[in-house]
C-alpha cells in the first residue's frame, strides 16, 4: 500500500536540498560520494527506480553529512499520516486492512 514513488522524490528532494545548503555541486557530490552524476541526477529528480539503490542513498547521505533519520524523516511523516498509501487517506488504508 505504500507509495514508493512518493518516498522516492521526497527522498531526493532531500538530498538535493542538502547538497545545495552546503555548497556542493553535483560533481563535488559525485567526487565525495562515489556515486555516478547521471545516477544522483535521477536520485534527486525522483527518477530513481533504477538508480534509488539503497548503497547509493547511504553513500550520498554520508558525503553530504545528513543523518538517514533526518533523510527519511518527510517520508515517516507521510507513512505516519496516511499519505503515502496511493494517494489514499489513513482511513482508506485501515479499511483495506480489515479486508485482508
Amino acid at each position: 500500500f505504500v507509495d514508493y514513488e512518493v518516498m522516492v522524490r521526497l527522498v531526493g528532494k532531500r538530498l538535493a536540498e542538502e547538497k545545495i545548503e552546503k555548497g556542493m555541486t553535483i560533481n563535488m557530490l559525485s567526487i565525495t560520494s562515489g556515486v555516478n552524476r547521471n545516477t544522483i541526477r535521477r536520485i534527486e529528480n525522483g527518477e530513481g527506480k533504477s538508480g534509488i539503490m539503497l548503497k547509493n542513498i547511504m553513500k550520498l547521505a554520508c558525503a553530504l553529512d545528513l543523518p538517514l533519520q533526518e533523510l527519511f524523516a518527510e517520508c515517516d511523516y507521510f507513512c505516519n499520516f496516511g499519505k503515502c498509501f496511493n494517494g489514499q487517506d489513513e482511513t482508506a488504508f485501515e479499511i483495506k486492512k480489515e479486508r485482508i
